[in-house]
């Protein structure tokens, strides 16, 4: 009985970090999924079409009537205005940026993004999705 308990232990040892692994891949595709939901419907809820591809094979997330958009973490919003203002420049229509946030201290990314694009009067308007 000794040994058996021992064998158990040590297989569960051995298979834990796999465990521990798949569960994480497992978790981040059910958030990518999950984040791709919430982009489509955004996009549709503010009359856009979602990942329209331009002739130079630029890919939009979010096109509207009035804005081209731009999807990302909260924590990327740096990179994030840099592609928006991009996307805008592309269709000649006013720059978006949705940041998605992912918890509750995300709200300091917003606070400078906002900071950032106000002292330099950037042309961006935002929005933000997610845990709030």
């Amino acid at each position: 009985m000794h040994r058996k308990m021992l064998l158990l232990l040590l297989l569960l040892s051995v298979l834990r970090p796999f465990e521990t692994a798949s569960m994480s891949l497992m978790e981040t595709l059910v958030q990518k999924e999950l984040s791709g939901y919430r982009q489509d419907k955004w996009c549709e809820e503010h009359g856009g079409l979602a990942r329209r591809v331009l002739a130079d094979q630029t890919l939009i997330d979010c096109l509207t009537e009035t804005h081209a958009i731009k999807f990302e973490p909260a924590a990327n919003w740096d990179r994030a205005i840099g592609r928006a203002l991009f996307y805008g420049l592309k269709t000649d229509k006013r720059a978006g940026l949705v940041l998605i946030f992912e918890r509750k201290e995300d709200d300091a990314f917003w606070q400078s993004m906002n900071q950032v694009i106000k002292h330099f009067n950037l042309p961006i308007d935002a929005w933000k999705i997610g845990q709030q």
